[in-house]
């Protein structure tokens, strides 16, 4: 038989088991909100990087046009007006995720997510990488973006 200790101190392992499981599928529930909610701010980053590339390219073609050359690092117009120089490979995709990288031999600028959720237009293609390119034409400059990001 139990003594009324030894039953307080059951009870009071009980209540701390009970607090236990409730920090712990607290923590879980905001686990999983953080992550996606990292995902999402990785999207915005990106989309809003995108978005700068293609102001400054457009921005630059129209004061300067011959600073801006068919498959052109879009980055380079940055570069210029910050004095900072941009890493550059050969390679077709970034060596980390989360990075962007310009593959001078074909004339590409490649992002790989760090997390791929967040841009569920690569997974429809098969892709590991968000592409952009300058592209030249006779009426302006443009960023051209594989595969099309939605907003």
């Amino acid at each position: 038989m139990s003594t009324p200790r030894q039953q307080r101190q059951a009870l009071r392992f009980m209540e701390l088991g009970l607090v236990a499981a409730i920090v712990g599928v607290l923590i879980a529930v905001a686990a999983g909100r953080v992550l996606d909610l990292q995902a999402r701010i990785e999207a915005h980053a990106v989309r809003a990087d995108i978005n700068a590339l293609r102001t400054a390219v457009t921005l630059t073609w129209l004061l300067d046009r011959e600073q801006v050359q068919q498959g052109m690092d879009p980055r380079k117009v940055l570069e210029r007006a910050r004095g900072v120089e941009l890493p550059v490979s050969g390679d077709e995709h970034p060596a980390a995720p989360g990075e962007w990288r310009y593959a001078a031999d074909s004339g590409t600028l490649y992002y790989r997510p760090a997390r791929s959720q967040a841009f569920p237009e690569l997974e429809a293609e098969a892709q590991t990488a968000i592409r952009l390119r300058v592209v030249v034409e006779a009426d302006g400059a443009r960023v051209q973006v594989s595969p099309s990001l939605a907003d």
